[in-house]
Parts: structure tokens; sequence; C-alpha cells
């Protein structure tokens, strides 16, 4: 667990159930009957999704105003993905990151941007007559856009001042001959390469690269030019099965999911659970994919503890919403969603049991 807090308010740490809760025993049962025929079930949960988080967007005055700064704007891959101010990360010449005020986000607009969102431990429901999805104090993942030039070096940056064990990769670099994602690491092994914006300089090196089927595995090392004895390691998991706006194959999820879980549980045996900081997600604009696989972390984690008795899907998604924008973008995403887990349970359930 993470040890990176920031004090949102209570109205962005809940949200209303938006569909019933799911018995965790009869969960197996409601995939393979709401995937079933047109799967009309699940489409008109999406919809529902999509008017709730416009509203939620509205009645919590949620923000774009640090994106649209003229000293930002130009920060942005795509102009209508943008962060919201309220949970967006700000980037700060200062080694105590682990704890974001609120009323940091949504003033100083013109520094420390990133187009980045904080995502918050969401945590499992616990009685059937929770009508309220509750999210815990801990920053869990950073969403992000995939890295444009002008942001390679702000990007290193955050993963070097929030001290990011991991960043997941969900999008190749080029898309029917355009890029999509800029390539922000150096190819060649232990050579430094140097990333420079207005406000940071830094220093990145190729450590180790394995490949696989499904992704690359990259170590590298990142530090400030200026301080090349102060670096941080960072694994770097590209996968490459992933077509922008389209779904994997389950079984390559389910393959991606454990090297992330077997990367993931393999830094905190050797290292300070309270100082590893957030994993980074990132596909191109950082909503549709990022949000698709932030999802299934998220519900895995839930089914693997051994006092979830009640699941949603629906409204994780929601809550995701309140934090960054267009969380799982696209109704095959959402689909996705319910596929992979059915496709894992069908499969063994031993997979999701605690371990």
């Amino acid at each position: 667990m993470t040890n990176l807090i920031y004090d949102l308010p209570e109205q962005l740490r809940t949200v209303k159930l938006c569909s019933p809760l799911i018995f965790r025993s009869q969960f197996k049962e409601y995939l393979n009957e709401s995937l079933s025929s047109t799967k009309q079930v699940l489409i008109d949960q999406f919809n529902v999704i999509n008017t709730k988080s416009c509203e939620l967007e509205k009645a919590n005055q949620l923000t774009c105003r640090a994106a649209i700064h003229p000293d930002n704007y130009y920060l942005n891959r795509y102009d209508d993905i943008l962060p919201y101010d309220q949970t967006r990360v700000v980037l700060r010449n200062t080694n105590n990151q682990n704890l974001i005020r609120f009323s940091e986000l949504s003033t100083n607009l013109n520094v420390g941007y990133i187009n980045a969102n904080f995502i918050r431990t969401i945590e499992p429901p616990i009685s059937s007559n929770d009508t309220i999805l509750r999210a815990s104090n801990h920053c869990e993942f950073i969403a992000t856009q995939g890295p444009i030039k002008s942001t390679i070096s702000d990007f290193w940056y955050m993963i070097y001042t929030f001290k990011c064990p991991i960043i997941v990769m969900l999008t190749k670099l080029q898309c029917n001959n355009q890029t999509i994602c800029d390539l922000y690491w150096p190819e060649k092994l232990n050579t430094v390469k140097h990333y420079k914006s207005a406000n940071y300089q830094m220093a990145v090196s190729l450590l180790e690269v394995n490949q696989s089927d499904c992704f690359t595995k990259r170590i590298f090392k990142v530090s400030l030019s200026k301080n090349p004895d102060e670096s941080h390691n960072v694994i770097h998991i590209h996968f490459t099965k992933w077509e922008n706006f389209g779904v994997p194959t389950t079984e390559n999820m389910w393959q991606l999911v454990k090297e992330y879980d077997s990367t993931y549980q393999s830094i905190v045996k050797r290292s300070n659970v309270s100082s590893i900081g957030p994993t980074v997600v990132h596909c191109s604009a950082g909503v549709g994919r990022t949000g698709t696989f932030i999802s299934v972390l998220i519900i895995h984690r839930h089914l693997r503890s051994a006092n979830c008795e009640w699941i949603t899907l629906a409204s994780v998604v929601l809550m995701l919403r309140l934090w960054r924008c267009c969380m799982i973008e696209l109704k095959d995403q959402y689909i996705f969603l319910h596929e992979y887990f059915a496709y894992i349970l069908n499969k063994d359930e031993s997979q999701l049991k605690n371990n």
C-alpha cells in the first residue's frame, strides 16, 4: 500500500451506488447472464455511468482550469482529455511528496502542471445495506496521458519525486501512422539520456530489458541530472497487445495482471512499504485503456479480500470518473471488464482467492 495521501473532501471520496450490489458467491452467475445475448444490461449500465458522471462533475464543480491555463495548454496531448483540478498531480520542488493538500490542487494553476490525476484506493462494499462506495486516504495509482515531447522530463520527474515503483504502458507508440505516445525512454542499455523541460532536467538510463509475447519489461534508473547519485529505479511494463479504441484478449490481460502482481509483490518484499509510491498507468489519452486496466486491478483486489462479500463494477468505474474524466471510455471496454472476470472465474476461480 502506498504511503501517499491527499486530503480530498468527503464528497470526492464517496459515490452513491449506481447499480445493485452483487453477492460474491453469485458473481460468476451474474457475469455469465450479463454477457449472454445482446449484453443490454451492461450497455444500460454504461449509459447510466455516462449520465451519472456528468451529474457528478456538475454537482462537485469539477474544473480543468490548470489544464487550459496559457502556460499549460500545450502540455496536453488531446484538448478534450484534461485533468480535474481537484485531483490533479502537482509537481513540486520538494522531497516531501507524501501529503498532497486539497488546497494545492486548485491554486497556483500555472505551477507544477502535468496531465495526470491521482487515483485513490477504492474500498470494497462491506454490507448489503451499503448505498455508498468509499475511497481511503491513500493514492494507489496515477492515471496519465502518454508523454509528448514537451512533457517527457516532467513525466520522469513525477516518477522520481513520487517514488513510483512501476509504470504500466498500455499503448504502442504509433497507430495508423500517427504518433499516439512519444518515445520517452532510452533504447540503448546502460547509456544515460537527459530530458529537459522548462522546470526539470532528468537523467534516465536503461538497466535491463526482457521481452515476452505480450509485453516488454524494462528497468530504468531515474535521477535529477544535477544529482545523479540520488536515483530511483522503476520497472516499466509495456503491454503491446491492446490497440487504440479496442480491447485485448482476456488471456493476454490475465498475463499482464499476473506480471503486474508478481512485480509489485517482489517490490513490496524488498522495500519499506511506506516508501512505495503509486503505480503510474498510461495509454495514449490516459482514460480508456488506462481506466479499464485500473478497474481490473481494483476488482481483483476486492475479490481477493477475505472480507469481501459484495461486488460492484459499475460504481467502481463511476468513482474513477470522479477523479479523471472518461475512465473506461468505450462501451466495449466496459463489457470487456465483465468478460475478463467471467473468463477468470470460468477458467480457475482459485486465481481470485486471497494470496
